[in-house]
């Protein structure tokens, strides 16, 4: 469990399961049950969470947004945005890129706070 632990807690990409799988040599499966009986979430949840807690981490520090979300793992701002806060629905239908990415700012700043 601890190895699978450290992998989904690295930066980057959260692993698939079948990667997962392949690193302690059982079939996805059977990682993808034990991992969840024993952590209480899925391997993808508890990967995605660790990188919530990255981006939070490093913008506690002080690291611009998107430093701070590259550096996690994320794709892009909406990348990290969408994960942070899956209920969430831009309603703002037709905002340009920048627009976007000045309240995915703020977005991620209120995460911050809450913290």
């Amino acid at each position: 469990m601890t190895k699978l632990c450290r992998r989904l807690e690295e930066p980057g990409k959260v692993p698939t399961l079948l990667e997962l799988a392949d690193l302690v040599g059982l079939s996805p499966s059977h990682v993808q049950r034990t991992f969840s009986r024993e952590m209480g979430v899925s391997p993808h949840q508890y990967g995605k969470a660790r990188r919530i807690e990255g981006l939070r981490s490093e913008l506690r520090s002080g690291t611009d947004v998107t430093s701070a979300v590259y550096e996690v793992g994320f794709n892009s701002n909406s990348v990290a945005y969408a994960q942070a806060k899956p209920d969430w629905h831009d309603s703002r239908v037709g905002a340009t890129a920048d627009a976007a990415n000045v309240f995915t700012t703020r977005f991620l700043r209120r995460i911050l706070a809450r913290s």
